[in-house]
């Protein structure tokens, strides 16, 4: 009999602002309801703390800034326990494609990663630019870069982007839910969906 490596691991990922995380952890509460068990993990929080204990950075903030190479060990550490906690459960993790650096564009998700965690299904939140930009202007608990609308829609386009090669690399599936002001319940129903 062949033993299973590994459980689901789903992705979610979105620009800052785009309800990533709201959304997930609503819909975790349903999932819950209906005795369907995951992890909820952030990527982001798997890297502070290897990053915070390594001595690098002292705020999840700060993780944007550091050099890339650093940021693909932390990557590359953080990938290697999420597979390690897969082996015990359904993982789902939020994280962003693509981070935006003083140099650009960051892979959030890079091919040393995908090859690593290899998921499942990925999934894009979406809002539209004007959305993101109040729902950052009013979120007091995170120091955000000031971003023009035309900028978020880049960065919601690089996401696209970022994932479909992700998907190419590790044969997961792609959806991608929108976030609409007034509409959250359908986006955490559309997610509770793809996670059964």
């Amino acid at each position: 009999m062949i033993s299973k490596t590994k459980n689901k691991i789903i992705v979610v990922t979105g620009i800052p602002g785009s309800g990533k995380t709201t959304i997930l952890t609503r819909a975790m509460k349903l999932l819950k309801s209906k005795n369907i068990d995951y992890e909820h993990l952030s990527f982001g929080t798997e890297m502070f703390e290897i990053a915070k204990k390594d001595g690098i950075v002292k705020t999840r903030d700060q993780l944007r800034k550091i050099d890339t190479e650093t940021q693909k060990k932390i990557q590359v550490k953080a990938s290697k326990q999420i597979v390690k906690m897969s082996k015990k459960t359904n993982i789902v993790f939020d994280t962003h494609a693509t981070i935006k650096t003083p140099k650009g564009y960051l892979i959030g998700f890079p091919e040393w990663v995908v090859k690593e965690i290899r998921p499942d299904i990925l999934v894009i939140m979406e809002a539209t630019a004007k959305e993101i930009h109040h729902r950052r202007q009013a979120d007091k608990s995170r120091t955000r870069d000031h971003e023009t609308e035309e900028a978020i829609e880049e960065h919601q386009m690089m996401n696209r982007s970022a994932t479909i090669v992700s998907g190419t690399m590790s044969g997961s599936t792609i959806r991608i839910i929108q976030n609409r002001h007034n509409k959250v319940n359908d986006a955490v129903n559309e997610l509770v969906e793809v996670m059964k």
